[in-house]
């Protein structure tokens, strides 16, 4: 699976994150980062986004893994970097 190709299903699912979320989210695609298991996107406010003012920030929004072998998505936990929830779940495979 390609970038783009993640890229459509993790904004699939972060419409349906949006349906629950007073205010407009969206990726910053620059900040993507790709793993041999797949992308992680970063969602936040839209308003945020803009001038990373951190008051117009979601608390708790947590990385989205885009699995390149089945193209699932993994909501990857905030308590803890993007690089050892990768590695948790690369040696559970």
């Amino acid at each position: 699976m390609r970038k783009e190709e993640a890229l459509i299903v993790a904004k699939s699912y972060l419409a349906e994150l949006q349906e629950e979320c007073p205010v407009p989210i969206s990726f910053d695609e620059e900040i993507t980062e790709e793993f041999s298991i797949g992308f992680v996107f970063f969602y936040n406010t839209v308003e945020y986004w803009k001038n990373r003012d951190f008051t117009k920030s979601l608390a708790g929004n947590e990385p989205l893994l885009v699995r390149k072998d089945f193209g699932g998505v993994e909501v990857l936990p905030s308590h803890q970097s993007v690089k050892r929830s990768i590695d948790e779940l690369m040696s559970n495979i």
